[in-house]
C-alpha cells in the first residue's frame, strides 16, 4: 500500500523495567512483585468483590512496602548495568504519581491494608499530580526517605513471633539516618520505563535517539516551514 501523507506519528510506547534477580529480593521472594503486577492483582480483587484487606496470591496483605526508583535514576558506579551495558539514568516521570495513586486506591478500597512508602524523591509531574501526594498523606500512607547510596534492604523475616514474611530495613533520612525495620506481607517495586526496540523504524525513518535510547523530540523552536525544508533535504540525500 502507498499512502500520501504530510505527517507520520510514531507511537512507540515503552516497556516496564524488569528488576534483576535479587534486586530488592525480586525473584528470591515470591512476596516481591512489581507495580504493574500489583495493579493486575487489584483489578482481579475488584472483580471478585472487595473485602477490608487486599488479597494477593491467596495471602491477606495487612502491610505493604512500596519502593520508588527501581530501574530509574540509576547512578554509574552504584547501580549495575544491564546485559547491554545500559543504565537508566533518567527519571521516568510517571512512577511516583502511579505509586501514590495506587496507594490511595488501596487505602480507599482496603482500609485494613497499611501502606509504607520508601522513596528517594517524590516527583509528581503534571497538573494536579501534587494533590495525589497530599491525599496519600491524608490517607495515612507512611513515608520513609532513603539515600541512593543506602537503599532499603529486603530480607526474610525470621522473627518467630511475627507472621509477616518479609522485613524491610532502611536508614530514614527524615529521622536523620535512624535505622527503621518494617515487617510486611508484600514488597512492591515501582519500576521505571524503558524504550522498546524500534531500531527497524529508526533505520527506516532516519531518526535520532538520545542517550536514554528513546527517540529524540522535535526541537520546539523548529518552525513547520523549516521542518518541511529539512524533510525535503533529507529525502533528497537518501
Amino acid at each position: 500500500h502507498t499512502i500520501e501523507t504530510g505527517v507520520i506519528v510514531l507511537a512507540t510506547g515503552f516497556k516496564p523495567y524488569t528488576p534483576r534477580t535479587g534486586e530488592y529480593g525480586y525473584g528470591d521472594y515470591g512476596e516481591v512483585i512489581t507495580l504493574p503486577d500489583l495493579i493486575r492483582h487489584i483489578a482481579s480483587n475488584s472483580e471478585k468483590g472487595k473485602g477490608d484487606t487486599l488479597i494477593v496470591n491467596g495471602r491477606k496483605i495487612r502491610t505493604m512496602a512500596m519502593i520508588h526508583c527501581v530501574g530509574s535514576r540509576q547512578i554509574p558506579g552504584l547501580h549495575e548495568a544491564d546485559a547491554s551495558g545500559n543504565l537508566n539514568e533518567y527519571c521516568s516521570r510517571t512512577c511516583c504519581s502511579t505509586t501514590l495513586h495506587t496507594a490511595n486506591m488501596i487505602r480507599d478500597a482496603y482500609p485494613g491494608t497499611r501502606v509504607f512508602d520508601f522513596y528517594r524523591d517524590i516527583r509528581t509531574y503534571g497538573r494536579g499530580q501534587e494533590e495525589i501526594y497530599d491525599k496519600a498523606s491524608r490517607n495515612k500512607v507512611l513515608f520513609f526517605r532513603f539515600d541512593a547510596e543506602a537503599p532499603p534492604q529486603v530480607r526474610r523475616n525470621n522473627w518467630s513471633n511475627d507472621d509477616h514474611p518479609l522485613l524491610v530495613t532502611v536508614k530514614d533520612v527524615l529521622t536523620f539516618g535512624e535505622e527503621i525495620e518494617v515487617s510486611v506481607d508484600l514488597v512492591v517495586l515501582s519500576v521505571g520505563m524503558e524504550p522498546r526496540d524500534v531500531s527497524d523504524l529508526v533505520e527506516m525513518m532516519k531518526l535520532s535517539t538520545g542517550p536514554d535510547r528513546f527517540l529524540l523530540e522535535i526541537h520546539p523552536k523548529l518552525r513547520p516551514v523549516e521542518l518541511s525544508v529539512a524533510g525535503i533535504l533529507l529525502a533528497g540525500t537518501c
